[in-house]
């Protein structure tokens, strides 16, 4: 794998000090180009808002984003601003990605498949981290954030994927960011029902996600987290597997998102095709379908991008977790050309 490992631990300053000194440059040029946002969007007000809502309601991340600005030599004021982004306009359509979960003979499995337009700014790296009260999680970030929306699992095994949808709703930048949420809840609860609750305390501010979330014990849901709400998409009855693109599905929220019609179509296509595979194909529920699913592109449809010719987004990376052993594996590329490894 070349994508960097980095194994964190301390307090959460301390994590966030060595995190911004292994990753200096990056945090850098990431900044240098948040910077410009905030000077062309006006971000300072923004910015001011985000620093008050994350130091009172969250205050561990807080001192990590603090050990983030000692570890880079950045002003807080910029690696706030960092977490801005997500909200910009262009950032609003970045991201095309497919999570699943999956209970069967080798116990849950979740799969995810992280797609993005062609972007030599994000550079990505795995972070393993074990906090001072027994806290830790493993996660692939954006270099420049401290973030857990793409993938991660814990230590107990409560895993996250989430994909980009977008949000119709008018938010308010006085809410706390839902990444935030994300990550603090990662770093305290251990079950999916135990998670829900969690969340559903505030109403936030952020992109619009679908988000798989499983734990160990083999509980899976959907969060259609249309910011500022979070609805929660569960499993029929008896069934054993759920996931999600980048549309929501629950119908008070089938117009809520902001995909455009290309990246709508793309999304159909890869949802389409999981309902082909997991419902009437009725495929295993196996580690290795997990990764062949993943892996798949072609006439017949699939969820490796691109799919076909016209497709624009293109698979960064591929994690399978299996949260019961805490296992997270990861293809550090298209899947359909690059192994998993097994890097916890």
């Amino acid at each position: 794998m070349k994508m960097p490992l980095l194994k964190l631990q301390g307090t959460p300053r301390e994590v966030g000090r060595q995190y911004g000194e292994a990753c200096r440059e990056g945090f850098r040029a990431w900044s240098e180009s948040s910077g410009r946002m905030v000077r062309d969007e006006r971000w300072e007000r923004d910015v001011a808002a985000l620093r008050a809502s994350i130091s009172q309601l969250y205050p561990r991340f807080w001192d990590e984003l603090v050990g983030v600005a000692e570890g880079t030599g950045l002003s807080i004021e910029q690696v706030v601003a960092n977490h801005r982004r997500t909200l910009s306009a262009a950032y609003l359509a970045e991201g095309c990605c497919t999570n699943i979960a999956l209970n069967g003979p080798d116990g849950p499995v979740f799969g995810k498949n992280l797609d993005l337009s062609p972007n030599p700014e994000m550079q990505y790296v795995i972070r393993d981290v074990t906090y001072e009260n027994g806290q830790g999680m493993i996660h692939s970030c954006v270099v420049g954030e401290v973030t857990s929306r793409d993938t991660c699992m814990n230590v107990h095994g409560l895993t996250l994927g989430g994909s980009s949808v977008g949000s119709v709703f008018q938010q308010s930048i006085h809410n706390p960011p839902i990444e935030v949420a994300l990550y603090e809840m990662l770093c305290t609860c251990a079950e999916v029902e135990e998670a829900i609750r969690f969340l559903q305390r505030y109403p936030y501010v952020g992109k619009g996600y679908n988000l798989v979330l499983a734990d160990a014990k083999g509980a899976a849901v959907v969060l259609e987290a249309a910011s500022p709400l979070i609805q929660v998409r569960r499993r029929a009855e008896g069934e054993d597997a759920i996931f999600c693109t980048n549309t929501y599905k629950l119908p008070a929220l089938l117009e809520a998102d902001l995909r455009p019609p290309h990246g709508k179509m793309y999304s159909e296509k890869r949802w389409n095709y999981l309902q082909r595979k997991v419902w009437r194909e009725r495929v295993p529920r196996t580690v290795e379908q997990m990764k062949a699913l993943l892996s798949a592109y072609g006439p017949d449809g699939g969820l490796c991008r691109p799919i076909d010719p016209d497709d624009e987004s293109k698979t960064r990376m591929s994690i399978v977790t299996l949260p019961a052993k805490r296992e997270f594996w990861v293809a550090d590329g298209v899947p359909a050309f690059y192994p998993y490894e097994r890097v916890k």
